[in-house]
């Protein structure tokens, strides 16, 4: 097993992350640091290291040409690829290891994690609740992980054969490369759900990006957005629709109402990523597909996480609940799935004594309603949804 880190002006975050790993009681066979351009005292954190860590130097290409550069050098069957600024818990290497050899059906493993700020310290973990990860079905993942990055690939082994059979990290994206990397890795391999936390995330102030595209925590969130949307208007372009779908499901013929629940799921997705246009055109595909059929209980819940809003740095758009409000067909099953995923996200924000989040909510529902016609809520009866 290798661990493969890129780093640029964290010295000190990094002699944490580097400390942690070679604490492991599985330790490493290789630990490889690439500096990319550092110009603070990264050299001298690593060489501290001595034999048990090699580093790479290079001029500041960006984290995407520093793993590229690093994973040309390694030579073990697995990789965790690690950032500069986390910390691995001791327990981590074997615990994927262990996990791979029990499940031969898997190609590598994903994991939960723990967030921290400030100092580290395990009394600091021990005393917090053990995260978990939705229970996303095998088949699923793919689908699930373009929604939502449930996971990261600090938290991840992978072996190095499906790394190279999927390609180099898209140096074009500065932000948001290791995304596009669980993506391809889950478009075409079986993940791996390890129950265990294995890693710790580290919550800070400090700046991020490569060096001509620096940002500090506050603009984390929009830069993060602007090359999702990157990488999604490729996928758009690229995926079929039976990608849109389970696997077992997915086929090149696709029968009517796998077609209509695939341009939902696209919809869906492209909603979670910022491409609102898309998002829209697809819903109303997706009605045009429907005609005066019922909604079926998985529609109901793909339009419920349309109207969830995840990180309330970035909500989605007024204007974009409006037109999806007006997009309904007037329908009221449709319309209370999508009041059921607000009325989620307020519920959050409200345990969470965020009230000027409940209130953008509320105005967010006023506009979903705002959308429909005169009369037009009333207008048809609920109908029984179909359950296949």
């Amino acid at each position: 097993m290798a661990v493969l880190i890129a780093t640029y002006n964290r010295a000190d975050y990094l002699e944490q992350a580097l400390r942690s790993l070679c604490n492991q009681t599985r330790l490493p066979d290789d630990i490889l640091v690439v500096s990319d351009g550092a110009t603070d005292h990264t050299g001298q954190v690593v060489h501290a290291f001595g034999d048990h860590v090699r580093l790479l130097e290079q001029a500041n290409g960006g984290k995407a040409s520093a793993l590229n550069r690093g994973l040309e050098e390694i030579r073990c069957d697995y990789v965790l690829i690690f950032d500069d600024d986390d910390i691995a818990l001791p327990e981590a290497l074997e615990q994927h290891l262990s996990f791979l050899r029990a499940h031969p059906e898997c190609d590598f493993t994903y994991s939960p994690k723990y967030v921290f700020s400030g100092e580290f310290s395990m009394r600091v973990i021990d005393s917090q609740p053990v995260p978990e990860l939705p229970d996303i079905p095998s088949d699923e993942f793919f689908i699930r992980t373009m929604e939502s990055m449930h996971t990261m690939l600090q938290g991840m082994l992978i072996p190095k054969a499906c790394l190279t059979a999927v390609g180099p990290f898209d140096e074009s994206l500065r932000r948001s490369q290791d995304h596009d990397m669980i993506l391809r890795l889950a478009h075409r391999y079986q993940a791996g759900h390890l129950k265990q936390p294995t890693f710790a995330l580290r919550i800070h102030a400090g700046e991020r990006g490569a060096g001509a595209d620096r940002h500090d925590e506050s603009e984390r969130a929009l830069v993060w957005a602007r090359y999702r949307r990157q990488i999604f208007s490729r996928l758009y372009n690229e995926l079929t629709l039976g990608d849109y779908l389970p696997l077992q499901q997915a086929g090149s013929q696709l029968p009517p109402l796998l077609r209509r629940q695939a341009v939902l799921q696209r919809s869906l997705i492209m909603a979670s990523n910022n491409l609102y246009e898309e998002a829209l055109n697809d819903f109303a595909k997706w009605n045009a597909l429907r005609g005066s059929r019922p909604l079926t209980v998985r529609e109901g819940a793909l339009i419920a996480r349309m109207t969830q809003i995840e990180d309330m740095t970035l909500p989605k758009p007024s204007t974009f609940f409006y037109r999806l409000g007006g997009g309904t067909g007037f329908d009221r099953a449709a319309l209370t799935a999508m009041v059921r995923g607000l009325y989620w996200t307020a519920h959050r924000e409200w345990h969470a004594g965020e009230m000027i989040n409940v209130a953008r909510i509320i105005q967010r529902f006023s506009l979903l309603i705002a959308g429909l016609p005169i009369g037009a809520v009333q207008r048809d009866p609920i109908q029984r949804r179909d359950h296949r």
